[in-house]
């Protein structure tokens, strides 16, 4: 992972612009407007789950807009927090969009995209990159990486957020999360975290097989602290090889 962009993002920095995509999924019902959540994808990309979980929203009335922050970009991974300005960019879009009602739209992420989750909601951020006139009704974190502390990260707005992780998750660790969710609660937000006993990584993944999971080189046993310079510093390291758990 590159923690250059990650520190620009922190600073303000204006990088390259880059024209991305979603996909957008609308209910059959003939309701005039929908609520809607945007869902954003891991480090793996836009899998074929996201778009079954855009299907089951649907039968619950409910528009999904997957975004693909990869494809686009020509690029198989990225770092966490630029991400932030995707769903922000989406969150505009869906705002103007005339079938869906944009006092009613959710943040959805998953790993790597439920770290977008995680921090979204962060006043600071939403000043330097969110919409003007749009917010997110909630957010909603599933097995979201939590290794990263900023700055005023516990200035938030206040929004509901649900967090769902597996406690035997080795990819990204439950532990961080929970320290997130305490300092959080702490502050009055409206912020749960379901842990699933015995359950790893992308575990609503029916690709994934349920007897084990393959583990690449991952920089989630890292943990990263923002500087007052706005610099990620590595204040524990501990990277996973890959292996096979079983």
């Amino acid at each position: 992972m590159t923690l250059a962009l990650n520190t620009q993002f922190l600073r303000g920095e204006t990088g390259p612009s880059a024209q991305i995509w979603g996909e957008l999924f609308l209910p059959t019902t003939m309701a005039e407007r929908f609520p809607a959540a945007i869902l954003m994808h891991g480090s793996t990309g836009v899998q074929n789950f996201h778009r079954q979980w855009a299907s089951d929203l649907n039968q619950g009335g409910i528009a999904a807009f997957v975004v693909d922050s990869f494809t686009p970009r020509g690029v198989t991974t990225t770092t966490t927090l630029p991400r932030l300005i995707d769903a922000y960019r989406a969150l505009a879009f869906l705002t103007h969009h005339p079938r869906i009602d944009a006092s009613r739209i959710a943040l959805v992420g998953w790993s790597q995209g439920g770290s977008v989750s995680l921090y979204a909601g962060m006043r600071r951020f939403q000043a330097m990159y969110g919409p003007a006139n749009a917010a997110f009704v909630a957010y909603v974190g599933i097995y979201a990486g939590c290794n990263f502390t900023v700055l005023d990260e516990t200035q938030h707005d206040g929004r509901p957020m649900r967090m769902f992780h597996g406690t035997a998750d080795t990819q990204a660790l439950i532990g961080p999360c929970r320290d997130d969710v305490a300092r959080l609660q702490q502050t009055g937000l409206d912020i749960t975290l379901t842990a699933f006993p015995d359950v790893h990584h992308r575990y609503d993944d029916p690709d994934i097989p349920t007897t084990g999971l393959i583990v690449g080189i991952s920089t989630g046993h890292c943990t990263f602290l923002e500087s007052p310079n706005h610099q990620l510093e590595a204040i524990r390291k501990q990277v996973l090889a890959k292996k096979q758990i079983s």
